[in-house]
């Protein structure tokens, strides 16, 4: 938003948010701005500069340096989600699950796998839950039937699925609820969801962690 829309929303002037940014460094209040801008994107150069970070492991005693950073980088993601999302706000979210008519999980590309683990279990002692495969395309011809009483558990992180996007809309227009794990508030999924969760998914290799994504959705088994 402007300057003058967010002094509006916080209900001083902007000039005092001029003033909040020189006080913490800044030259200008854009600059104070941009921290909070780029902390809510990812980018696809994020890859690129990671593959280069495991690049320059190698040689020497370099594994055993990837080694320890792959478990760093787990036990960080796992306190970050823990620190940043509440009980009660899981709660809510299982009691959609457990209460609603069917439910469809939803993740697509890399989040198939935990999506695949939730169903898996959820079945054990759930008979309504339905695994989303878009096969040959027809992912929303699997959505047949959905109405207010059906919710969808969607997964999706940059760079998003534009299938499970629409999937996720389509949902949200035939009244059902939707519970989004995403990895940012900008997430196209997050926008109109129900409940959304933030997850970090930040990986001592080059592609996403799923690991803090499962350890949520463990909690939600427990919970149902």
């Amino acid at each position: 938003y402007p300057l003058r829309r967010v002094a509006q929303r916080a209900g001083v002037s902007p000039a005092t948010f001029v003033r909040l940014a020189k006080h913490l460094g800044f030259a200008s209040y854009n600059g104070l701005k941009e921290i909070f801008r780029d902390g809510m994107h990812s980018g696809a150069a994020r890859y690129a500069t990671d593959a280069h970070q495991l690049l320059s492991y190698k040689g020497g005693r370099g594994f055993e340096r990837a080694w320890r950073a792959t478990g760093q980088v787990q036990v960080r993601n796992i306190a970050e989600m823990m620190a940043s999302i509440q009980p009660g706000a899981v709660e809510a979210a299982g009691l959609c699950l457990a209460k609603a008519r069917r439910i469809f999980i939803m993740g697509l590309r890399s989040n198939y796998a935990p999506a695949f683990y939730f169903h898996y279990v959820l079945r054990t002692f759930m008979r309504n839950a339905i695994l989303l495969e878009d096969r040959m395309g027809m992912l929303i011809d699997e959505l047949g039937g959905v109405g207010p009483k059906d919710t969808m558990i969607a997964l999706s992180a940059d760079p998003y699925a534009i299938e499970a996007v629409k999937a996720v809309d389509y949902m949200l227009d035939q009244g059902a609820q939707v519970v989004a794990l995403t990895d940012t508030a900008l997430s196209p999924i997050a926008r109109r969801a129900q409940h959304v969760f933030l997850v970090p998914n930040e990986s001592a290799s080059f592609y996403h962690s799923m690991v803090p994504k499962m350890v949520l959705l463990e909690a939600l088994v427990c919970y149902l």
